[in-house]
């Protein structure tokens, strides 16, 4: 995340030099993960939403609404589309979220 605005950047090292490899939109907050090959999961910008990103251009595919805001972190467990994804929340509970309750 990048800026006020919680813009999603993708950087690489190109010979012990940082080069932005892609720039996405706006509305984003820490905490993220990559969920495997070609996608982030980030906290939506109000942290009540999960939000799927394709690691291609940054594009938002799909959103996973939240029971509270995201609090301390998340983790994902497995890789790819089928990753269950624990995510800490404000009040104290825990949520699990797969990319099935993910909607576009």
């Amino acid at each position: 995340m990048r800026g006020a605005d919680g813009r999603a950047e993708s950087w690489s090292l190109a010979g012990g030099t940082p080069a932005r490899q892609a720039r996405g939109g706006a509305g984003f907050a820490a905490p993220g993960a990559a969920l495997g090959e070609g996608e982030w999961v980030l906290a939506a910008g109000d942290r009540t939403a999960l939000a799927y990103l394709s690691t291609d251009g940054l594009k938002e595919r799909a959103r996973a609404a939240l029971p509270a805001p995201v609090g301390a972190g998340l983790a994902v467990l497995g890789s790819g589309h089928g990753a269950a994804i624990v995510v800490a929340l404000t009040d104290g509970r825990l949520a699990t979220v797969r990319d099935g309750d993910a909607r576009p």
